[in-house]
């Protein structure tokens, strides 16, 4: 975004609200969220709540979050966590970062892949994915550069040439740092997907119920005739 039009905006959506701004404080605010699409720019000003105290330094930090709240970040980590544990069943698999908290968190918590495989063989996994959403939510980013730099990829202990990979973060991103690593069509990707089941199946079902009740029916007048007998 133009950081005029940003200010522009700022200072309608102030006057929607009531609040009183000087010029300096709405540039201010625009200096800071300018970067943002308009969507994310409405959802940290509605956030901030800008008619109350301290709302500038709620503004720096929603930023620094890309609009979320701590709180908000605390269920995206816990989600992130269970869906890793969820789809790696093996360890012939890599885990593929492109978001730079999980990637993070990821580093800080298991060091690596090994570690965090066989954390999936203890009843830690619920203390862990705990642990692993309160780094995610609260880390600063721009002091783990190291590990995003190194550690965009977790290996796991895959032999074949084409590479099995899990996805953190946005897949379009996740699919550019695979090209790159493995080279195009040489990885594929571990993908969860909920079944639903079919209708056939549940009509199976109700037939195999029916004809169990038709069974016992026929049986049952079967034994009132050998009696009449």
């Amino acid at each position: 975004m133009e950081l005029k039009d940003t200010v522009e905006f700022i200072s309608g959506f102030a006057k929607s609200r009531g609040a009183d701004l000087f010029d300096f404080e709405i540039e201010e605010i625009a200096s800071v969220i300018t970067r943002f699409d308009r969507d994310v720019q409405l959802k940290i000003l509605k956030k901030a709540t800008i008619t109350s105290k301290g709302y500038r330094e709620r503004i720096e930090q929603l930023s620094r979050n890309d609009g979320y709240t701590e709180l908000e970040l605390f269920h995206i980590g816990l989600e992130i966590a269970g869906n890793m544990f969820r789809d790696c069943n093996t360890d012939d698999c890599d885990i593929v970062f492109a978001d730079a908290r999980a990637c993070i968190a990821f580093k800080l918590i298991f060091e690596n892949f090994s570690r965090f495989f066989d954390a999936k063989e203890t009843d830690k996994e619920l203390f862990l994915s705990e642990k692993f959403a309160r780094i995610y939510s609260g880390v600063n980013i721009e002091n783990h550069v190291n590990i995003l730099e190194n550690y965009t990829i977790q290996q796991g202990e895959q032999l074949s040439d084409k590479r099995f990979v899990i996805f953190v973060g946005n897949s379009t991103e996740c699919e550019k740092i695979c090209n790159n690593t493995y080279g195009v069509n040489n990885w594929q990707r571990i993908k969860y997907e909920f079944k639903k089941k079919s209708p056939r199946n549940q009509t199976e079902k109700l037939n195999t119920v029916n004809n169990t009740k038709i069974m016992e029916e026929d049986f049952d007048t079967a034994i009132k005739q050998l009696k009449q007998e």
